[in-house]
């Protein structure tokens, strides 16, 4: 079995080699192009910022698949390096993994999703325990845990399982032109955990990132156009 160190190491030597290859390779494949495009440079990067770009998605809260052994999973994103995990949940189990890793120098980017008990604000349909995301994220767990929140995940695929509003009679759909179509809810949401994110100094460094779609989208069709503006300064 590889040590750590080796396969830090490895990891390191696959960054530096992708550089290489980019940098020296860059030139012959532009140069049919317009001159314009010839003189286009591209600037190196510290092969230690490529091993931190990395993330591995998680699942803590699955406790009946191989993360019941979260002593194994654990060992296991150590021995590869790796700095950064994507997971969501906010029982006592999985904060106390998540505060854990994040003492290894495994930081989380959290999934906020109001199934799990996790909104905005409170004009947000959530589940309890019902946190809003800066209380959650500054008092719960911890700046030092938590580095980055990401918007709830494939909501193309899942908006029936959500509400928009506390005591709203019907779930979320997919018509456009329904007040309760779920792009809305998405570009709604994205928005409000920017700015409950951003109004407080103790979390305004924590990064917001927008939302991951589970169905094929059309190059060129966006599905979710309005966010263009949030998400280019996040």
């Amino acid at each position: 079995m590889k040590t750590p160190k080796k396969l830090h190491q490895k990891l390191l030597r696959i960054a530096l080699s992708t550089a290489t290859l980019v940098s020296t390779t860059l030139a012959p494949v532009v140069s049919g192009l317009t001159p314009a495009a010839e003189a286009a440079t591209v600037n190196a990067k510290r092969a230690d910022a490529f091993v931190d770009s990395m993330c591995v998605n998680t699942h803590l809260p699955y406790l009946d698949t191989v993360y019941g052994n979260y002593a194994g999973v654990k060992q296991k994103l150590l021995e590869l390096g790796i700095r950064h995990i994507r997971d969501g949940g906010t029982t006592t189990d999985v904060i106390t993994k998540m505060k854990d890793l994040a003492a290894a120098g495994i930081k989380t980017t959290f999934i906020l999703d109001p199934r799990s008990g996790v909104a905005p604000n409170s004009s947000y349909w959530v589940n309890s325990p019902a946190y809003n995301i800066k209380d959650f994220v500054k008092n719960k767990v911890g700046t030092n845990v938590i580095d980055a929140v990401e918007v709830p995940n494939e909501m193309d695929l899942n908006y029936s399982n959500y509400y928009w509003r506390p005591g709203d009679p019907q779930k979320l759909n997919d018509n456009p032109n329904s007040p309760l179509y779920w792009v809305k809810y998405m570009e709604s949401i994205t928005k409000d955990t920017w700015n409950a994110l951003k109004s407080d100094a103790a979390t305004a460094g924590v990064k917001v990132i927008g939302p991951s779609l589970g169905r094929y989208v059309v190059v060129g069709q966006n599905p979710l156009p309005n966010l263009r503006v949030v998400l280019t300064i996040c």
